[in-house]
């Protein structure tokens, strides 16, 4: 299984839409084949700071996941709201 964090940092007049459109993200997400997991967090400590861990069965549903519309209609309406985004992958090493 493949497991993805997201750590993004979002301008403070930014917040509550990007909040609202990263929940769509994460149920379009969610009905993709081989998404087990679309988990969305948001700081307690700060607004403008949101987590996401996504879990796939395999590189294929991460590779079918890059492809679809959503992800790039999401990229594109986040990016101007964006102040950073850090991705890491990895292997799961336990559940699987």
């Amino acid at each position: 299984m493949i497991v993805i964090h997201v750590d993004y940092r979002v301008r403070p007049e930014c917040v509550e839409e990007f909040r609202d459109r990263l929940r769509r993200h994460a149920k379009n997400s969610l009905g993709e084949p081989g998404c087990l997991t679309f988990d969305v967090a948001q700081a307690d400590d700060d607004a403008g700071r949101f987590f996401i861990w996504e879990i796939y069965t395999d590189d294929a549903a991460v590779k079918y996941h890059g492809e679809q519309a959503s992800i790039a209609e999401f990229r594109d309406a986040a990016e101007p709201m964006t102040v950073s985004r850090e991705i890491a992958m990895a292997k799961l090493v336990t559940g699987d």
